[in-house]
């Protein structure tokens, strides 16, 4: 009885030992294949971040390929992607707006220069009304920086719009008179047509796009021409003369610096005032267009009012 007792054992023994080395060898195998199947499986994802490691400023051109990848990653690359192009339309910007600022500076920033070697080499010579173009040319280059400042922030968004009841019939009489010493000098009268009422907007972008309207129709409006504020609850428009545009203009007349002929390009026009006015519309919701009929030019802002 004890010798059958002790063989059952030494059988069970070994069949324990064979149990667990099949468990054994079957936990290594299950073990190596989730392992290559998880490598498999990430493959591409680690082929994506790969990818996107590769990706450098000087590289933002680049796309993420879409082909032979797994269902569940597609909707993720395709969001990069999207992403990629605005990034690289963002750094493109900037740097077209870098180099345009340069550009537009270099001429009043060379005539400062000249008056002030004038006044080091022959002070003799320097009289009021070389202080006055000096001082003149200053003024331009603080007007170029300060559109160029808000233009900036503008289309990066970086001004916080804040809601406040603005008067339309005020807020357009100040305009008016910010620019009546410029409309007198070029014989160009204003005439408004005005709601009696209040609108909810962001006073600071409200005055810049008024502004700005006001001042690009005062400049490039013929000499003893007539210009038309018209401001209601839902629009603002000006609208003036334009004898040398054409339709075919239309689309560029909100691009920066952007002028229809070197006579746009005399002192004092920046070629950024329509590019700052559709900046600060798009902060507060609103529409810009603009319509040539009869060389008639209207420029319209509209908003849900």
């Amino acid at each position: 009885m004890a010798s059958y007792s002790g063989g059952l054992n030494r059988s069970l023994h070994s069949i324990f030992l064979v149990l667990a080395g099949v468990a054994l060898a079957g936990l290594i195998l299950v073990v190596f294949l989730v392992h290559t199947c998880l490598r498999l499986g990430l493959q591409p994802l680690e082929d994506l971040g790969r990818e996107l490691r590769s990706i450098q400023p000087a590289r933002l051109h680049a796309r993420l390929p879409t082909v032979r990848l797994p269902r569940e990653l597609q909707p993720i690359t395709d969001k990069l992607n999207e992403m990629l192009e605005r990034l690289e339309a963002g750094f493109e910007r900037e740097r077209r707006f870098s180099s345009d600022a340069a550009h537009e500076l270099r001429t009043p920033l060379t005539e400062l220069k000249v008056m002030t070697e004038l006044v080091t080499n022959w002070p003799h010579e320097f009289n009021r009304r070389h202080g006055e173009e000096m001082l003149q040319a200053i003024a331009e280059n603080e007007a170029l920086l300060d559109k160029l400042s808000l233009l900036s922030s503008a289309e990066s968004e970086r001004i916080n719009v804040q809601s406040a009841e603005v008067d339309l019939v005020q807020s357009v009489r100040n305009g008016v008179a910010r620019i009546a010493d410029s409309a007198e000098k070029r014989s160009v009268t204003i005439e408004t047509e005005v709601e009696s009422k209040a609108i909810v907007t962001d006073p600071l972008l409200w005055t810049a796009i008024l502004n700005n309207l006001l001042g690009n129709a005062v400049s490039h409006a013929p000499r003893g021409a007539h210009v038309l504020v018209e401001a209601s609850t839902g629009c603002l428009a000006v609208s003036n003369e334009a004898p040398d545009l054409e339709s075919k203009d239309l689309p560029h007349l909100f691009e920066r610096f952007w002028r229809k002929s070197e006579a746009r390009s005399e002192k004092g026009h920046s070629g950024l005032g329509l590019a700052v006015v559709a900046a600060c519309a798009e902060r507060l919701g609103a529409r810009c267009r603009a319509t040539l009929q009869n060389c008639l030019l209207r420029i319209e802002i509209r908003w849900n009012g």
